[in-house]
C-alpha cells in the first residue's frame, strides 16, 4: 500500500488517494446514498481497501479480496450472498484490475463497498486514460475485459484524478437461498 495509508509500506513514490467513501461532493456508482428498504440490508456499509502493485500476480490476489469481502459481510453483517453474485463481482473485479496492472505503470488500489442491495466496485490508478472499448468481434483473442464489465454494470462512472483516474462500478447483489 501507498500513500497516506497508515500502517503500511510504500510501493513507488506514486500516490493513490487514501480508502474513504466517496470524496466530498461525489456520488456512488449507482447514484444513490446509504439509506436503505426495511430489513436486515437497511443502510449496512462496509468499506475495505487493498493497494496492489503493477505485478500481474495482482489479478488473482483482488478475486481472493473480493472473496474474503463477502465472508466478512457475512461475519460482520450476518448477510448471506448468492455465489452468483459473488462469483460476479469477483469476474469484475478482476477485469479492472486486469486493466489497470496491463495499462498503468504504478500502482492500484481496489475499494469495495457494501451499500444497500449492491457492492460498490471502485478500481483507482495512475493512468488518465480511460478504458477504450473496441469494435465488438467475435473472433478477436483477448482485450474482452471492458465489455464483460458494461454487460454486467454497464457503463461505469470514470473520474480523472490528479495521479491518475477512479472507475467505479455498481453490482446488484441477491440474498443467498
Amino acid at each position: 500500500m501507498c500513500g497516506r495509508f497508515e500502517g503500511v509500506r510504500a510501493l513507488t513514490s506514486v500516490e493513490i488517494p487514501p480508502a474513504g467513501g466517496p470524496q466530498d461532493g461525489e456520488q456512488r456508482p449507482g447514484g444513490g446514498d446509504d439509506a436503505g428498504p426495511d430489513g436486515p440490508w437497511e443502510a449496512t456499509v462496509l468499506r475495505i481497501s487493498e493497494v496492489y502493485g503493477g505485478e500481474t500476480t495482482a489479478i488473482a490476489e483482488a478475486r481472493r479480496f473480493a472473496a474474503g469481502f463477502f465472508g466478512r459481510v457475512h461475519r460482520e453483517r450476518s448477510l448471506a450472498v448468492s455465489a452468483h453474485a459473488v462469483e460476479t463481482t469477483q469476474l469484475v473485479v478482476s477485469e479492472l484490475i486486469s486493466n489497470a496492472v496491463r495499462h498503468t505503470a504504478g500502482p492500484c488500489r481496489l475499494d469495495l463497498e457494501l451499500v444497500d442491495h449492491a457492492v460498490d466496485i471502485t478500481v483507482w490508478d495512475t493512468s488518465s486514460a480511460a478504458p477504450a472499448v473496441p469494435e465488438p468481434d467475435p473472433a478477436r483473442v483477448g482485450r474482452h475485459g471492458i465489455e464483460v464489465v458494461l454487460a454486467l454494470c454497464g457503463a461505469p462512472q470514470i473520474t480523472r484524478q490528479a495521479t491518475g483516474k477512479r472507475i467505479s462500478v455498481r453490482v446488484a447483489l441477491e440474498p443467498a437461498g
